[in-house]
């Protein structure tokens, strides 16, 4: 593309993925397959809520 209007960096990208980071060192920590697979359902559903701007704690 020669318009130069594609952003140079990719912070906003890897801001969105850095839970899932830093989730990944928690995983051992778990205690068991099944339980790493449950924190990495609730990392997925806090992750998707915060991109589309829902608070998942209000009731």
């Amino acid at each position: 593309m020669t318009t130069g209007s594609l952003a140079i960096d990719n912070n906003p990208i890897e801001g969105s993925i850095r839970g899932l980071s830093l989730g990944r060192k928690n995983y051992l920590f778990c205690g068991s397959h099944d339980g790493a697979q449950r924190s990495v359902m609730l990392y997925s559903f806090m992750g998707t809520c915060k991109l589309q701007g829902i608070n998942p704690m209000v009731g």
